[in-house]
C-alpha cells in the first residue's frame, strides 16, 4: 500500500533531512551521491539535498563496485 503524505509532512521531513545533512557537513555547491532504491525516501532526500543548495547524484543500488568507482570518481562528491 502506498504511503500518503501531506504537504506539511513532506516539508517537515525534508527540513529534518536537510538539517541532518547539514550537520554531516553538506553545504551549498556540494555534490551528494545517493544510492537508494526508488521510492518516497529517495524523493525526500533529493528535495533535502536541493534545499541545501547542493547537487544530488542518484546512483543505482544495483551498480557493481567497478561502476560505483567510476561514478564516484566522476561525481567527486563532498
Amino acid at each position: 500500500m502506498a504511503r500518503l503524505l501531506t504537504y506539511t509532512q513532506v516539508a517537515a521531513r525534508v527540513e529534518a533531512l536537510a538539517q541532518r545533512l547539514a550537520g554531516l557537513g553538506v553545504r551549498r555547491g556540494d555534490r551528494v551521491a545517493l544510492a537508494l532504491p526508488n521510492g518516497p525516501d529517495v524523493v525526500l532526500l533529493l528535495l533535502a539535498v536541493t534545499a541545501l543548495g547542493a547537487a544530488a547524484a542518484p546512483l543505482n543500488p544495483a551498480y557493481t563496485a567497478t561502476e560505483y568507482q567510476f561514478f564516484l570518481t566522476d561525481i567527486a562528491p563532498g
